[in-house]
């Protein structure tokens, strides 16, 4: 599979990486099993949007950044590449203390709204809604790193083609000067017959700019300026003769 297709499906793996995070967020994460000493112990199903608003909330941004990679390219696709990927590492985080730690009892209580005299007897993991949200959080850190590669080799690829095509350039501009020199050398007397086309025309040109200033001149003497005719009168001279 070339890079092309490969970066292209990647652009669409944080469609189902939303999908499990949004489908952990309803499953259940733990099983809070309480009493408060008048009615009979009870056991309170925790879902994962109960425990941790993080997943699905970040379900919408995977979304989101689905359009930003088909709308960008270049280094801002690199960019939001790695937002996906944060964002993947961000949503697995609850998912990932969860299955190792455990969950808090009190906060599990106060996420079920249970009252303050009851006592909490266990919270028992269930680890289907933890691996599910670790699987979308997965493919979306899997998604990142794809397309991260991926656009990168294409960039290498493209400036090593740009590199060719610049010294293929450069040798057509070599071969064709080689060219023009060699038919100059087959045929002396095109070569001598335009350079005495381009000294006439240099000599013409001399001469449109002598007679250009020449006339320069003469319009300059016949015509005094204003500044001579007050002075001449000043001296008492007629300006006209």
């Amino acid at each position: 599979m070339n890079a092309g297709r490969l970066s292209a499906i990647a652009v669409w793996l944080p469609v189902p990486a939303a999908g499990l995070l949004w489908a952990s967020s309803r499953m259940t994460w733990a099983t809070v099993h309480s009493a408060d000493g008048l009615t009979e112990p009870r056991a309170d199903a925790l879902i994962g949007s109960l425990h941790s608003a993080v997943p699905a909330a970040l379900a919408l941004v995977l979304l989101a950044s689905v359009a930003a990679l088909l709308a960008v390219r270049g280094w801002a696709s690199t960019v939001i590449a790695v937002l996906v990927g944060v964002t993947g590492l961000a949503a697995g985080y609850p998912a990932a203390t969860a299955l190792i730690s455990g969950i808090d009892p009190q906060r599990a209580a106060d996420a079920l709204g249970l009252p303050g005299r009851a006592d909490l007897d266990a919270v028992d993991i269930s680890p289907a809604g933890p691996i599910v949200a670790l699987l979308g959080a997965a493919l979306a850190v899997v998604a990142s790193v794809i397309v991260i590669v991926t656009r990168r080799r294409r960039r290498g690829l493209s400036d090593r083609f740009d590199r060719r095509g610049t010294r293929a350039d450069g040798g057509n501009s070599e071969r064709g000067a080689g060219y023009s020199r060699k038919k100059n050398s087959e045929n002396p007397s095109a070569v001598s017959e335009a350079d005495n086309a381009a000294s006439d025309a240099r000599d013409s040109g001399g001469e449109n700019r002598s007679a250009r200033a020449e006339s320069k001149t003469v319009r300059e003497v016949a015509e005094p300026s204003e500044r001579d005719l007050w002075e001449a009168l000043d001296a008492g001279e007629d300006p006209t003769i």
